[in-house]
């Protein structure tokens, strides 16, 4: 039974990038750059190095997805302020501007995706997966 479910978590993660990617084209935003638009939305001065290590992906992706975002003019880079070494994340005007929108995307394919559970069963479900997440993370940390 459980040898599946690694099966199942990894089919909808790829089926909800695959539907991201195709709804994000028309801001000519990938699966990365969205996901980073969403932290750096809410952790507005977020270094670069602290957003790799939330999203757990390497630097020089990070670097190429904030690169892409400053020259779309969604977000932009500024040199922190206790280590000239480190970037702080900010959005843009035009980056806020589109958050809201795509936020709208995300939530219609989650509720397209959940729409035989009640509300009662897809919290439950947020709830376990979040456990199994968190229980996952601390073993590799160990």
């Amino acid at each position: 039974m459980f040898k599946l479910m690694g099966k199942y978590i990894a089919t909808l993660y790829r089926q909800e990038q695959k539907y991201i990617n195709n709804a994000m084209k028309e801001y000519k935003l990938g699966f990365s750059s969205y996901k980073f638009l969403f932290h750096i939305s809410r952790h507005e001065g977020i270094s670069q190095k602290e957003l790799c290590k939330i999203l757990n992906i390497d630097e020089a992706l990070a670097t190429r997805t904030v690169k892409k975002m400053e020259e779309q003019k969604i977000a932009y880079r500024k040199k922190g302020e206790n280590n000239s070494h480190s970037y702080a994340l900010y959005l843009t005007d035009y980056g806020k501007q589109i958050l809201p929108e795509l936020t709208n995307i995300i939530d219609q394919w989650w509720d397209n995706v959940m729409v035989d559970m009640s509300k009662e069963e897809a919290e439950m479900v947020l709830k376990f997966v979040e456990k199994m997440y968190w229980k996952a993370r601390s073993m590799n940390e160990a």
